[in-house]
C-alpha cells in the first residue's frame, strides 16, 4: 500500500508543471487579467447616445405592441374556430400548427419607460 501511495505521488509530481512553466502561465495570466481590466473600463466609461437609447425604446414598444396585438387577433380566431369545432383551444391549435407562447415560457415583456 505505502508502494502504491509513492508511486501516485511520483505520477502527480511528474505530471505537474515546473516552477518555469508555472511562471510562465502565471505572467500569461497576469497579462490576459490588466488586458481584461482596461476593456472594463473602456466599456465603463462609454456612455450611450440619448437619442440612440430613445429610438431603442421606440421601436421595443412598437414592437411589443404588435405582438400583443397579432397575439389577441389569432387567439380570438382561434376561439371562433374551437366554438365552432366544439373541441379546446389547445386541440385547435396543434391541428392548425400554431405554437402558443406558453408552450415555450415565453411571456410578452413590458413597456419600457421613455423617462430615461
Amino acid at each position: 500500500q505505502e508502494l502504491k501511495l509513492l508511486k501516485q505521488q511520483v505520477n502527480e509530481l511528474q505530471t505537474s508543471l515546473t516552477d518555469e512553466e508555472l511562471i510562465k502561465k502565471i505572467e500569461e495570466l497576469s497579462n490576459e487579467t490588466e488586458l481584461k481590466k482596461n476593456k472594463l473600463s473602456n466599456i465603463s466609461t462609454k456612455s450611450i447616445d440619448k437619442n440612440a437609447l430613445k429610438n431603442a425604446i421606440t421601436l421595443h414598444n412598437k414592437y411589443r405592441s404588435l405582438w400583443s396585438n397579432r397575439k389577441m387577433k389569432c387567439m380570438d380566431v382561434i376561439d371562433m374556430m374551437s366554438e365552432g369545432m366544439n373541441k379546446n383551444r389547445k386541440s385547435v391549435c396543434n391541428e392548425v400548427g400554431v405554437e402558443l407562447d406558453d408552450e415555450y415560457n415565453v411571456t410578452i415583456p413590458k413597456t419600457i419607460s421613455d423617462r430615461i
